[in-house]
């Protein structure tokens, strides 16, 4: 019987926190970012982090409970990661033959 009482308390705090986080967050904001950036590793940090405090149960787009500002830093750290790869592909492939596409197939 405790068993029943506890899960249904833990079930109880779990949609409390949760509306607090849809209240937090309720200026909701879409972004449209390239798919390459769902495999970065900043970005899979994020997406286990949201899983692991409210689990991974949506439909529809990807909503990410976080600040604006937050999400946007993600992005930009992302974007500058990718541009100093290319710049850094850049310098090093120089002179060498294949077609752009096949240098960064083996970069990345």
């Amino acid at each position: 019987m405790e068993d029943a009482g506890a899960s249904k308390l833990h079930g109880i705090k779990k949609i409390v926190r949760l509306k607090e986080m849809f209240q937090k967050w309720q200026n909701l904001r879409r972004f449209i970012i390239p798919t390459s950036y769902l495999s970065h590793t900043l970005f899979k940090v994020l997406l286990e982090k949201v899983a692991e405090e409210f689990g991974f149960d949506q439909s529809g787009g990807l909503i990410i409970p976080c600040e604006i500002e937050t999400f946007k830093c993600l992005l930009n750290c992302i974007a500058r990661v990718i541009i100093l790869l290319i710049n850094e592909f850049a310098l090093y492939h120089v002179g060498n033959t294949g077609t752009v596409e096949e240098q960064l197939i083996t970069l990345i």
